[in-house]
């Protein structure tokens, strides 16, 4: 503890020289950042280019489009522009978890009012696959999760509720049934965990066809959870997969 304080410290000594010689800069134009817009990861103008998405459009794009749902209701939060995905690759890829951390509350902010609707809500992020978060260092689902709780801290987060028992091929590129077929069987609940009667939010990056959030709230349905919904980022808003 005293070590990790000493660091912190160390830390906020160093930030003003940090900021001298190597400025924050937005993540998706490079950008400068001055001042308080240093912990916003993009600047104002890219910002302004950020597109909130409509909760009658998140259902038209995905859950209606699904053969068969097992999801309630779907939050979320943009349409998948150009600035959205220098965000989620910087997330995914940089290792930059407070970037997760910032999405998450960014989400809780916007969707405050629905969240509030159900009682004793349960955060579930999507899990990756051991391999894939030893490549990663962290789920950034998690990191959004965390976001999330911290901003609404009502909601109960479950870091370990599912589990992927399958390694999966990346859904990029492939269409809308080879996504389903991809992660059919793939997830689990954790050992000795039972969701019967709870009402659960499972949490994501990204939502294209809805294909990994369905799977994941079909085994929870079939373990007896009460309601699933899912939350995302972003979605892309003429997906033809």
């Amino acid at each position: 503890m005293k070590r990790r304080q000493h660091l912190q410290r160390l830390y906020r000594w160093l930030q003003p020289l940090m900021d001298l010689f190597f400025p924050p800069r937005c993540l998706h134009c490079d950008k400068v950042l001055p001042g308080p817009e240093q912990q916003v990861w993009l600047c104002q103008g890219c910002r302004q280019q950020l597109k909130p998405l409509p909760l009658s459009q998140a259902k038209a794009l995905v859950l209606d489009r699904l053969e068969t749902v097992y999801l309630e209701h779907l939050l979320v939060g943009w349409e998948f522009t150009p600035e959205i995905r220098s965000l989620v690759h910087h997330l995914k890829y940089q290792k930059m978890p407070g970037l997760g951390i910032w999405l998450g509350s960014r989400l809780a902010n916007r969707f405050a009012c629905e969240l509030n609707r159900l009682d004793h809500l349960k955060i579930l992020p999507v899990p990756l696959h051991p391999i894939r978060q030893r490549e990663r260092e962290y789920n950034q689902s998690l990191q959004i999760a965390r976001g999330l709780v911290q901003t609404l801290p009502k909601l109960c987060l479950l870091a370990k509720g599912l589990q992927r028992i399958r390694a999966t091929v990346s859904q990029t590129g492939l269409n809308r049934q080879q996504r389903r077929e991809n992660v059919t069987g793939a997830f689990a609940l954790a050992e000795g965990w039972k969701p019967e009667g709870a009402n659960l939010l499972l949490v994501d990056d990204v939502v294209t066809t809805g294909a990994t959030l369905n799977e994941c709230a079909r085994v929870l349905k079939a373990a007896g959870a009460s309601r699933v919904w899912g939350i995302a980022v972003a979605t892309p808003p003429l997906d033809e997969s």
